[in-house]
């Protein structure tokens, strides 16, 4: 898990830099955010919250581009980094290279890690309140992963990721 929260701000920075490269005048209409926002609310509801976190980190850690409909990019932070910030002041051509290498990028890193999506147990609604839904999922080090789901069934999207240390777990390491 440590190894995982070193490779996010290389991830960050990563795309950030691809934002950056891109930035300039944007278009009008809203482009490919506009679209995504347009697709996932054309999403069934089949899922509920945490079947719906558990199906977009899969396919995040699979580095399955699918993934980009259900992830709130313009508002989206990663472990505590703010990607969101980023992402809106990139044009339309820099928002979709940036959700492409983060994707490919967050799943690269992971597997390098070790880490899978089928290594996560006990996918639970960890709290609910206006419209966002913590779901967390249990690693195997003991830690908890965070994925907040925002917006309403057939237009929800993942807003954040996020760990969380076991209680105690700090105290141990000093």
């Amino acid at each position: 898990m440590k190894r995982l929260k070193r490779l996010v701000p290389l991830i960050f920075l990563l795309a950030a830099a691809f934002l950056f490269a891109a930035c300039g005048e944007r278009g009008q209409g809203g482009g490919a955010s506009q679209n995504a926002q347009q697709n996932a609310a054309q999403t069934p509801p089949a899922q509920n919250d945490v079947e719906f976190a558990r199906e977009a980190f899969r396919l995040l850690a699979e580095g399955d581009g699918r993934v980009e409909e259900m992830i709130d990019w313009d508002n989206f932070v990663s472990f505590g980094d703010d990607f969101g910030a980023q992402y809106r002041k990139a044009n339309d051509s820099g928002r979709a290279q940036a959700r492409t290498d983060y994707v490919k990028s967050f799943s690269a890193s992971l597997k390098e890690e070790g880490g899978a999506a089928d290594k996560l147990a006990n996918w639970r609604e960890a709290s609910k309140e206006s419209g966002e839904t913590v779901v967390a999922a249990d690693m195997p080090s003991g830690a908890r992963l965070l994925v907040t789901v925002a917006g309403a069934e057939g237009a929800r999207r993942v807003s954040a990721l996020a760990a969380e240390q076991p209680e105690g777990a700090e105290e141990e390491q000093k």
